[in-house]
């Protein structure tokens, strides 16, 4: 299946997240996290036409990637600290890995989510934000267009 690589330019204004009431962003710990956030990746992708390894393979595959930044994974929980969104980049300011709970999707999470890690890449020197989404993904598409991400190329998977 083809995938469209999405490039957002890290350059001028940047909005400032606007965090959902009741919702935080907290430091991503592997052994209180991992599960939750993988068990969030599968639902998300189930319902939006990716794949995940099973949790041992995908957290192994996440550790030892060369391209593995452990403050790259970015999770947002509700006020009962359940995870609601869940993001994994790479180093090089790609976008890996990204879900919002079905519960809180069209609330405003994800975008607050993403213009969190775009800031978060701006302060570290990069000047654009990649990821890639999968053909006929069209309500995935559509919200990366409207965060002013430009389709760049198209690319198999």
């Amino acid at each position: 299946m083809s995938s469209m690589l999405l490039t957002k330019l890290l350059t001028g204004d940047l909005a400032n997240p606007k965090w959902p009431d009741g919702f935080r962003l907290v430091p991503f710990v592997p052994q209180a996290h991992a599960l939750a956030c993988h068990d969030l990746l599968s639902a998300s992708y189930t319902q939006g036409q990716g794949t995940i390894e099973a949790i041992d393979e995908w957290w192994a595959s996440i550790e030892t990637d060369h391209e593995y930044l452990a403050d790259g994974l970015f999770l947002v929980v509700d006020s009962s600290s359940i995870p609601a969104a869940f993001g994994h980049c790479w180093s090089s300011a790609f976008l890996k890995d990204f879900a919002v709970s079905s519960d809180w999707r069209r609330k405003g999470l994800g975008t607050a989510l993403l213009s969190h890690m775009f800031i978060f890449f701006r302060q570290r020197g990069f000047d654009q934000f990649r990821l890639k989404v999968r053909n006929g993904n069209d309500a995935a598409l559509a919200f990366y267009l409207g965060l002013d991400m430009q389709p760049t190329s198209i690319a198999s998977s």
